[in-house]
């Protein structure tokens, strides 16, 4: 087993491929590897990482993109060549690729993961081209879902093995007691979230329960748009969107629900740290198939069909009108999550080293 490992990610905060990253390098330190993590992106809100992992900014100089992505890779070279006995894990697509071409004639081991759905990039032809031609590069391909696994050309899926993300230690315990009128969601505030549906879909319930309110935390090129389009609606006094916060779980441990209104993800951490703290949730049953891999509807949660804001709309009415059942989705969500717990996960990517 190697005793070495570099991570590159684009940032360790503000997302679900940072949060995991930081989960299983601090769990690879903690049993004595020497972790190093290289992010592409500074951020003052990153995600705990232990003391003994070291942490390097590969802040290319160049302004112009092209050359920026060239310096990038120049660096992230010279990082692995002065620790060639190391492997690498990175993490997101356009990662991987910058990551596996500053490898190249390299003897590190390369492990690269998918963290969204990999047929999103069907619509960029050139960037389709070119991580098809580089995954066959990579020793292995971790994908977070058979879908995701199944997506890919043989000769990829030869090399390729499916680990769920982990279910984030520490969470809060279940809330036991009356919860807030508070439904909420965290995530980047980005097009592939679809925001506007959840919000359209509040929409809709406010109209038969206004004692509720809708919070979204996070950060994302979207902010501004849904702000704006919730004045417009006349819901800005129910209808709350704040930044990321690092305390999260304790701000959300008492609300109501959790509701995703997302077009397609990975596995959303968002919903399994939802689940894991017995929050009842709502999520879109979007490719490449993470909900359905955690929630049976109606039983730990409810999977509704992706864009239809109707259906998102009743399953928040239904756990609100059907407090009995829905304190027996929460408690159904915990016990999952139990079986999903992030040692579990952890162990597998240390077999994998």
């Amino acid at each position: 087993m190697t005793k070495k490992v570099i991570f590159v990610s684009n940032i360790v905060g503000n997302g679900g491929a940072g949060r995991v990253m930081s989960v299983i390098a601090n769990y690879l330190s903690d049993n004595g590897i020497d972790v190093t993590i290289c992010s592409f992106l500074d951020s003052r809100d990153t995600y705990e990482i232990n003391q003994k992992i070291k942490t390097i900014l590969i802040h290319p100089k160049n302004k112009i993109t092209t050359f920026k992505k060239m310096e990038r890779i120049l660096l992230l070279r010279k990082v692995f060549k002065e620790n060639q006995d190391a492997s690498i894990i990175s993490f997101e697509y356009f990662v991987n690729l910058q990551t596996l071409i500053a490898a190249l004639f390299l003897k590190n081991r390369v492990i690269i993961s998918e963290r969204n759905d990999p047929k999103q990039l069907d619509k960029r032809k050139i960037m389709k081209i070119a991580r098809d031609l580089l995954y066959r590069l990579t020793d292995v391909l971790v994908c977070q879902t058979p879908e995701a696994r199944k997506y890919f050309t043989r000769a990829i899926r030869e090399k390729a093995v499916v680990i769920p993300n982990p279910i984030l230690p520490n969470l809060p315990e279940k809330y036991i007691g009356q919860r807030k009128k508070e439904i909420v969601n965290f995530c980047r505030l980005e097009p592939q979230k679809n925001l506007k549906m959840l919000i359209d879909a509040y929409h809709l319930l406010y109209k038969e329960h206004p004692d509720y309110t809708l919070t979204i935390y996070g950060d994302g090129s979207e902010k501004e748009k849904l702000i704006n389009y919730i004045r417009k609606i006349g819901l800005y006094k129910k209808i709350k969107i704040h930044g990321f916060t690092s305390d999260i779980h304790k701000k959300i441990n008492q609300c109501a629900m959790f509701a995703s209104s997302s077009n397609y993800e990975g596995i959303s951490n968002s919903m399994l740290e939802a689940l894991g703290m017995g929050l009842p949730s709502v999520v879109t049953d979007c490719p490449c198939g993470g909900a359905r891999m955690f929630i049976k509807s109606y039983e730990n949660g409810i999977l509704v069909p992706v864009g239809n804001t109707h259906s998102l709309y009743a399953g928040m009415r239904y756990l609100i009108e059907n407090p009995i059942e829905a304190e027996k989705i929460s408690e159904n969500a915990v016990k999952m999550a139990k079986a999903s717990a992030a040692d579990k996960i952890n162990l597998e990517w240390l077999r994998l080293l």
